[in-house]
């Protein structure tokens, strides 16, 4: 794990996965990758600073439910939203 901080990306398309974490990592972060909710809620994270880069529109879980859920058990570390399909009322 990096000294700086650890990027969680979780995105159901792997290419965006890989792409993101390249960048990450090249600024000298870690990064944890994940395809759905239900797989970055049953890991174990890290007590080291960390963030969350998160697709809105994902199988399952959707980001917006995972971040109301994440807050609610108390889990407050910062939370990207990112999305290529977004509307006003979202």
């Amino acid at each position: 794990m990096s000294d700086v901080g650890l990027v969680h990306i979780l995105d159901d398309d792997p290419g965006i996965r890989a792409g993101l974490s390249s960048l990450v990592r090249s600024v000298g972060y870690a990064a944890c990758l994940y395809g759905s909710a239900a797989e970055f809620l049953a890991s174990d994270l890290p007590a080291i600073p960390s963030c969350l880069l998160l697709d809105v529109r994902l199988p399952g879980t959707n980001g917006l439910d995972l971040q109301d859920s994440l807050r609610q058990q108390g889990i407050a570390f910062p939370v990207i939203l990112m999305t290529g399909f977004a509307d006003v009322p979202m």
